[in-house]
Order: C-alpha cells, then structure tokens, then sequence
C-alpha cells in the first residue's frame, strides 16, 4: 500500500499553479502589447472615408491590371509580353485556388463590402444573363482559364506563322 502525503500533494499543486500563472500571465502580456502596438492605435482611429479611399485605390488597381492586360493581350505580337500576361494570369488562378479569391478582389470586399465580381455578376443578372453557380471564386477562375486559353493559342498561332515564314504587320 503507498501512502501518499498531502503535504507534498500540495506542494506540486502550488508549483504547478505558479507555472501556470505565469504562461498565463506572459501569454497575457503579449496579447496585449499585439493588441496594444502603434499601427492597431492608428487603425483604430482612422475614419470610414480613408478606408473607402483605400478600397477604391484597390478597385482601380485590379481594374488597371485588367484592362492593361486585356490591352496586351489584344494589340501585342511579342511572345515575351504574352508569356509575361500568360504567367500573370496561372499566379492569379493559383492565389483564387489557394484562398478561393483574387488578392485584389478580397481587399476590395474588405475595404468596400462589395467587389467589381459581384458588381459584374449584379449587372449580368439584371441583363438575364445568369450563373449557375453562386460562388464567386468559380466565376473567377473560369473566366481565367478562358482567359489562359485565348493567350496560350495567339501564342501558339505566332509561333506557328513564324515558323511558316508568314509575316505579321504590325
């Protein structure tokens, strides 16, 4: 039979409550000197109007990239722009499968509480042009893939009349 003392008991009971005060309490302090820092203060203060500016830098930001890469994509023979454009579009279609959204389109929600998607899927639906789908990521990633597909065949039918000796005007 053992016998086990209470006083000892005790003892352990004590140490183990002062380890545990003091994760607690260091846990504690980091807590709130992240919660405390300079740049929460700051963000804290900052009025709705700066973050709707900071939500339209965001839109037009992704709307700039849009229509620049649409702009190449359409007037542009040289295959170093388009593979530039082609690996553009696989880093956005990796981040949308990653995080199901585009970077730029979750600052938008964050800072807006709408994106251009939802904008353009509104639009659509008042023009009866419907999605089955609902989610936003699914748009977005089909639209790139097709998007992939137009520059990856302008790439290979330059090639291909390059390798034909066919000229191109520009």
């Amino acid at each position: 039979m053992k016998i086990i003392d209470k006083k000892s008991d005790k003892k352990s009971d004590k140490k183990s409550d002062k380890k545990s005060d003091k994760k607690s309490d260091k846990k504690q302090y980091y807590l709130n000197r992240i919660n405390n820092n300079i740049v929460r203060q700051i963000a804290k203060h900052i009025p709705d109007y700066i973050k709707t500016f900071v939500g339209y830098y965001y839109a037009i930001l992704h709307m700039t990239l849009a229509l620049l890469g649409i702009f190449i994509i359409l007037f542009s023979n040289n295959l170093l722009w388009l593979s530039f454009i082609l690996n553009l579009i696989i880093l956005d279609s990796m981040a949308i499968v990653f995080i199901h959204d585009c970077p730029l389109t979750f600052l938008e929600r964050k800072y807006l509480g709408y994106t251009s998607v939802s904008s353009r899927s509104d639009w659509l639906y008042q023009l009866d042009i419907l999605y089955e789908c609902t989610h936003d990521y699914e748009k977005q990633l089909e639209l790139l893939i097709n998007l992939w597909s137009i520059v990856a065949v302008k790439m290979l039918c330059i090639i291909s009349m390059d390798m034909l000796s066919i000229q191109i005007k520009n």
